[in-house]
């Protein structure tokens, strides 16, 4: 997962702005002063109680399109497979369908293109959440040849397998639900982390959770400095 870290200077110009107009260096009280303020009201989901419906349009770009890098790739996972003793697959069919599957499987994984449009539900209750996802349209740049038809160890995103997908956390238990197969996977012994995001967060800075709890934030070495806004208090009227 890709994390960005967001400069401190803007989030010192945004809690600034409804300050006094002027720009300068902030000192390390100020900039504590800043820190406290925006982490004394702990807030990670946009709401506590409730339902949030919401649009996800998501698009994939490839990790390379150098052909050289791709084909290199997919003779390293042909090697390894060949060489490997404690195959999963056990018998000669299976292997061969493994085998086979690879190139296309390097290939998808390096350099498919997607467009993805779903639909998102979540109702949540103070952690407590149900979050139901409908995959409404996808489209790949890449899709299985013909010579794959029937090779279900391609590891391409199915539709039939991801159309409807729920995650749903009562407080005791954590249940998975796809589409594929249709069945749960319920976790009483929570070995799976029940953590809620989608439209429930997004765009949100965790202010007071994780890395941004104050003591996390203090021990980051801050500057900070603070830009007129561009109005002009004499001219107001």
């Amino acid at each position: 997962m890709r994390t960005r870290t967001i400069p401190l200077a803007v989030v010192a110009s945004l809690c600034l702005a409804t300050g006094a107009l002027g720009q300068g260096t902030l000192s390390q009280a100020e900039i504590q002063k800043i820190l406290q303020d925006v982490t004394s009201r702990p807030r990670n989901t946009w709401l506590r109680a409730g339902t949030i419906q919401a649009t996800h349009e998501e698009f994939g770009a490839a990790k390379t399109t150098s052909q050289a890098t791709i084909q290199s790739e997919i003779n390293k996972a042909v090697q390894e497979y060949n060489n490997n003793p404690n195959k999963k697959e056990k018998t000669p069919g299976l292997q061969k369908m493994a085998l086979d599957a690879i190139p296309f499987n390097v290939r998808y994984r390096l350099s498919n293109e997607y467009a993805m449009t779903s639909r998102v539900t979540v109702r949540y209750d103070n952690g407590r959440f149900y979050w139901e996802i409908n995959a409404d349209s996808r489209q790949d740049s890449l899709k299985p040849e013909a010579s794959l038809a029937g090779n279900y160890m391609t590891r391409d995103f199915k539709m039939s397998w991801n159309q409807r997908r729920i995650f749903a956390w009562d407080g005791q238990k954590y249940t998975t639900y796809t589409a594929s197969g249709n069945h749960a996977i319920v976790d009483t012994a929570r070995r799976l982390q029940p953590a809620v995001n989608g439209p429930l967060t997004a765009g949100l800075i965790p202010w007071g959770y994780g890395r941004f709890t104050l003591a996390n934030l203090t021990a980051a070495r801050a500057s900070a400095r603070q830009t007129a806004s561009g109005i002009d208090r004499k001219s107001v009227v």
